[in-house]
């Protein structure tokens, strides 16, 4: 959560980038306050299946962070 607040402040970071990453976490929020299984699994495959659309500091967080351990 703190690089992700470091992202969202850094300069280097366009405004582009940091409403489309806004904008995912939204998304992804959005399936943690969703109560009917279905529903939830509908949307989390819809999430990844627009690989695409994911963020670019996104991408490169999951795969510093996630992929490599």
């Amino acid at each position: 959560m703190e690089r992700t607040k470091k992202v969202l402040n850094s300069k280097i970071t366009s405004k582009k980038d940091k409403k489309s990453l806004k904008a995912y976490f939204w998304k992804i929020k959005s399936i943690f306050f969703t109560y009917g299984k279905n529903t939830v699994m509908e949307r989390l495959k819809s999430l990844l299946d627009g690989f695409d659309e994911i963020p670019k500091a996104l991408k490169l967080f999951t795969t510093d962070k996630i992929i490599s351990d």
